[in-house]
């Protein structure tokens, strides 16, 4: 008595048979799930929220949205794909809890395996930092195509119909604001730690503002560094970046936040590999001005 399943989410539709005994079950709209805290997607436990919601406050937005239901023998429940769920057993006079899953795949497994699909314009063959600094551009790029809600930004609209060459300042924001969600809700107890190791190199956080695209590179000559992405591979990126938000727009919009940040990565971690996933997603730029070259920043040097 008293078995708890942690709070977590699965990509499937779960009708939930009680046979015996009674569970008790919170339910949090993927709307929430930021607040909730959720491992990193490359994490074994991945879906899973870090912390325990019966112990830590949580915003009275996601007090707000819970449900609760004790489900009993005879009783069955429907749990939404990507619904976060903390369940807890409890015995009866007829026995233990005993209870049977029914699952269906949910549409975010499909649209998963299509992002994976999806090829980057990125070479393999160019040094990190311009592969930093290409996965950068397609990430803020994809993420200025949303809003906080997961709906399509203005900024998607504009660069769909070809009025816009890239992001503008306003969707920019918007990416950064995503991205710094996704590392203070998934990485919070890294970032708590010492984000810059001796030794480091200097990077600058650039944003040509006729053309939006944000781009970091080694100090130096930035603009020379980056001609080859820049001229050869702006169009690709925006391409791609649209191809990716069209795939996740099959979902609700408060799946799609999930899917892209799970999507995002994925994508960081196929561009500069494991050993550098943490430094690029940790320690990049996260505030650009429109200026050539904004302040240095700081991230470790490639391994």
């Amino acid at each position: 008595p008293g078995v708890k399943a942690h709070s977590h989410y699965d990509h499937v539709h779960n009708l939930f048979l009680q046979v015996s005994g009674y569970k008790r079950f919170v339910l949090i709209p993927p709307s929430n799930f930021s607040a909730l805290k959720p491992y990193p997607h490359l994490h074994p436990r991945q879906g899973q929220s870090q912390i325990d919601i019966e112990t830590t406050p949580l915003p009275s937005s996601v007090s707000k949205a819970m449900y609760f239901t004790m489900v009993e023998p005879g009783d069955l429940l429907y749990v939404p794909p990507l619904w976060t769920h903390h369940v807890t057993a409890f015995d009866s006079a007829m026995g233990p809890p005993i209870s049977v899953s029914f699952w269906r795949a949910a549409p975010s497994e499909d649209v998963q395996k299509e992002l994976w699909e999806l090829a980057l314009p990125l070479s393999s063959k160019w040094p990190l930092y311009l592969k930093t600094a290409g996965v950068y551009s397609f990430v803020l790029t994809l993420l200025a195509t949303m809003d906080k809600s997961g709906h399509a930004s203005k900024c998607a609209e504009r660069l769909e119909k070809g009025d816009a060459p890239m992001i503008s300042l306003g969707c920019l924001k918007t990416a950064l604001d995503l991205l710094k969600d996704l590392r203070a809700s998934r990485y919070s107890s890294l970032l708590e730690g010492k984000l810059v190791s001796e030794g480091a190199r200097d990077y600058q956080c650039v944003l040509h503002p006729g053309e939006g695209l944000v781009k970091i590179s080694a100090g130096g000559s930035v603009y020379e560094d980056l001609v080859e992405l820049q001229h050869e591979n702006l169009k690709a990126i925006k391409e791609k970046s649209l191809i990716a938000f069209k795939i996740v727009e099959k979902l609700l919009p408060e799946e799609r936040v999930i899917i892209v940040f799970d999507y995002i990565e994925k994508v960081v971690l196929a561009s500069v590999g494991i050993s550098n996933l943490f430094d690029v997603l940790l320690k990049i730029p996260d505030v650009c001005v429109s200026k050539n070259i904004t302040a240095t920043h700081v991230i470790p040097p490639s391994a």
